[in-house]
């Protein structure tokens, strides 16, 4: 899963979690996979009115023994225009009237004009994701992974759905088993924001971090992260996540995962949850 930066890492986390400790390539040296999301956002952000974002992610992804390529296209619904989609996460960025936006700083809401009729859905913009194995895990020696991502301009900004320019984003994952059960995770990820029309968007800093429980046996891991990042917009706060995560490893083909996400900043949403699946082509 990977819909959203911060949480869509951590899906990537879980990901990890329900194969085993890294991605098993078949007897032919790689895995295509089917990877699929059902993703809800709720919130008021720095607005006096609440959005009620769904977020419904396809995509494939080849592995192999030290690297990992994928793409996903989310198919977006929204409440209210005031939320666009970038691809270090979502932006409030005051959608259609984003020319006239200034955030007003920790505890002051921004009034916009009255969106009670609105509904609006939509394809938001695909993404390409790469990894590539650079250190292999091996004792209590962590895995490191340079990382690349890139979002196409597809969508209509106007209807929330993108910015209407070009995302990149290069960066580092690292993973270590600190015991037979528990793992650690850390990914970073320096994103290049492209402008929208009327509101300088920031180059900004990515991350999140992650501890993982595998009881000895079982088909069940757990995971509790924090996500966070520098601010995209001038004055607004940065956006911060913590959440609490469960996979279930159905079959060595198949596997789901779950999460809940607490908003702990204005630029993020006050509640997510999310269910992803992963499926053996």
């Amino acid at each position: 899963m990977r819909e959203l930066y911060g949480v869509r890492r951590i899906r990537a986390v879980a990901g990890f979690m329900l194969a085993g400790i890294m991605p098993a390539a078949t007897a032919s040296g790689a895995d295509w996979r089917y990877n699929g999301s059902l993703y809800y956002a709720d919130g008021d952000y720095v607005f006096t009115q609440r959005t009620h974002s769904l977020y419904f992610t396809h995509g494939v992804s080849l592995s192999g023994n030290r690297y990992d390529f994928s793409v996903s296209l989310p198919l977006v619904y929204q409440d209210s225009p005031w939320i666009s989609y970038s691809g270090r996460g979502v932006i409030p960025s005051g959608g259609t009237e984003h020319g006239q936006f200034h955030p007003g700083g920790r505890g002051r809401h921004v009034t916009l004009p009255d969106t009670a009729q609105y509904d609006r859905i939509g394809l938001a913009d695909p993404t390409l994701h790469g990894e590539w194995e650079v250190v292999s895990p091996q004792g209590a020696r962590p895995f490191i992974r340079v990382t690349g991502d890139l979002k196409a301009p597809l969508a209509d900004p106007d209807q929330g759905f993108g910015t209407g320019a070009w995302d990149a984003a290069a960066g580092v994952s690292l993973g270590s088993v600190v015991s037979p059960s528990w793992m650690l995770f850390l990914d970073a990820s320096w994103w290049f924001l492209g402008d929208m029309p009327d509101l300088e968007l920031k180059d900004a800093l990515g991350y999140s971090v992650a501890a993982g429980y595998v009881p000895f046996l079982s088909s069940w891991r757990y995971l509790a992260f924090l996500s966070g990042g520098t601010s995209m917009i001038t004055g607004m706060d940065p956006p911060l996540d913590a959440g609490l995560g469960v996979g279930w490893r159905l079959s060595p083909a198949a596997g789901l995962n779950a999460t809940v996400t607490a908003g702990l900043t204005e630029a993020s949403p006050d509640l997510s949850v999310g269910l992803g699946w992963s499926l053996e082509l």
